[in-house]
């Protein structure tokens, strides 16, 4: 595995779904629901772990509401690996922020990868392979790679990804250009997606080196990433609320998709 490889779970929430086992102050990333006695965290923790140098350059990024409880959860977390946010903007301040911290502490060649602590991920194999070649592709290239998951079904509830031209293949696996990202479709759209072949359903998932993203988001969202460079965390109260798709990964050039058949499910979500 590529040693520069700095993951970073995304662990907010807000207890809404699988009420009333989840709670405000228990979103469901905190939940065993596989009957492996470990969270959905925990275990998210544990397999990306094994994709880096060492259980200590993982880093989770939570709301300040949630941070004691990741820290209970996830008792070898370094301190400063855990980013605290005082209110939740989404995704897009989430990760400018992240890639900011990690730029500082690794530099800005370091490659970083956003994973949503929620996942249930079947081959653990298959997503380290996919993974593997995701990292390889962002360090050799300026290029944010996202995972795309091969639908099984046409799925309404998971807004889609459609690949363009490809451009070559990592650790045996086909990379494309991103032509474009959609919303959540209607039954018929799904339905027709699924029957072109070119559709993947978006994972969250994200892979690129620090400095390539944070040149994009100067380019893209300057609203977002001027003020984090400026003031850091004391910036978020002034931030709008924008998915890192929104603000980023619908405006850049630099977006490629690896479709990936791992078995996986947005836990809660579909």
């Amino acid at each position: 595995m590529d040693n520069s490889l700095i993951p970073v779970i995304l662990a907010g929430g807000k207890g809404e779904r699988f009420w009333p086992l989840s709670r405000k102050h228990r979103p469901k990333q905190f939940l065993c629901l596989d009957g492996s006695g470990k969270s959905l965290l925990q275990a998210t923790a544990d397999r990306l772990s094994k994709l880096t140098v060492g259980p200590e350059h993982l880093w989770v990024i939570t709301s300040a509401m949630l941070a004691e409880g990741v820290t209970q959860q996830l008792p070898s977390l370094p301190q400063k690996h855990l980013l605290a946010e005082p209110e939740g903007r989404d995704t897009a301040p989430a990760v400018a922020w992240a890639t900011l911290e990690i730029a500082k502490a690794y530099g800005e060649d370091a490659v970083v990868g956003f994973f949503p602590a929620d996942h249930w991920i079947e081959d653990e194999q298959g997503f380290q392979q996919t993974i593997k070649a995701a990292a390889q592709l962002a360090a050799t290239e300026s290029s944010i790679v996202t995972l795309g998951i091969r639908p099984q079904y046409p799925s309404t509830g998971y807004g889609y990804i459609e690949q363009g031209q490809k451009t070559g293949t990592f650790e045996g696996l086909p990379v494309y250009q991103v032509s474009r990202f959609t919303e959540k479709p209607n039954q018929e759209t799904a339905e027709e997606f699924l029957s072109t072949g070119r559709f993947s359903w978006n994972s969250g998932m994200f892979i690129f080196r620090a400095g390539v993203v944070l040149d994009e988001l100067r380019t893209h969202a300057p609203e977002i990433i001027a003020p984090l460079e400026e003031k850091g965390v004391a910036a978020y109260a002034e931030l709008e609320k924008k998915s890192i798709d929104y603000a980023l990964m619908e405006k850049t050039q630099l977006a490629y998709v690896l479709p990936a058949s791992f078995g996986w499910d947005d836990l809660g979500f579909s």
